[in-house]
């Protein structure tokens, strides 16, 4: 199994979705519900997949289900997590009929004691409703942050949050990219390119062995 490390010369950024949602009996926060028992499970196995790379830093979307699915990973990584609304859900009338609740920062840090908040990558009013062009924007300028980052950083999102900002570092369409639950895509940047290089895109390899194992 090849490990992925900042080389000289060499940058990668990782991105997942977070594991599956529990939409039918977790109510107690509208349009925010945490993880179902197979979405902790699918999350253990990303983590384990993640132990294998080299990642400087953790930054998360405010969300309960990615908030727990960047707990898991934290744990295991050993490394602390910065919640970031940058990369939070799209808040998109068709999903949802009012904006989510979420955790308070409070909350958060009491029920996640690893998780931070730093300087979000931008300064943004994350509002409900968001329309198209108002989400697009979002991911731009989150991708041009993203861009000026030197570090190796993993993004605990969503999967169109995740397919747009990809698209935006790799100047493609955001239709190339698979976003399945708890997915991992990871991008490579050279010094001496300032387009992203897709490595690996949408990759649920991580889940589906273990499936194959005892499928046998």
């Amino acid at each position: 199994m090849m490990r992925y490390c900042k080389l000289m010369g060499e940058q990668y950024l990782f991105f997942c979705r977070h594991g599956y949602r529990d939409d039918l009996t977790d109510n107690s926060y509208p349009f925010n519900p945490g993880l179902t028992t197979l979405g902790i499970a699918q999350s253990k196995l990303l983590a384990k997949e993640l132990k294998k790379y080299s990642i400087s830093k953790i930054i998360a979307s405010p969300y309960i289900r990615t908030l727990e699915t960047a707990k898991i990973i934290s744990e295991k990584l050993g490394k602390c997590y910065a919640i970031d609304c940058c990369i939070g859900e799209w808040l998109n009338v068709e999903w949802m009929s009012q904006m989510p609740k979420l955790y308070t920062r409070n909350e958060i840090s009491e029920r996640y004691p690893m998780a931070r908040f730093d300087k979000p990558l931008v300064n943004i009013d994350y509002l409900y409703p968001e329309n198209i062009q108002q989400f697009k924007m979002r991911c731009l300028k989150t991708a041009e942050a993203i861009n000026a980052l030197s570090d190796s950083v993993l993004f605990v999102t969503h999967g169109r949050v995740l397919s747009e900002i990809c698209a935006n570092l790799t100047h493609t369409n955001e239709n190339n990219f698979q976003t399945d639950i708890c997915c991992l895509t990871i991008l490579k940047r050279n010094d001496s390119n300032e387009i992203w290089e897709i490595v690996l895109n949408g990759s649920i390899e991580h889940i589906t062995k273990y499936i194959k194992i005892f499928q046998r």
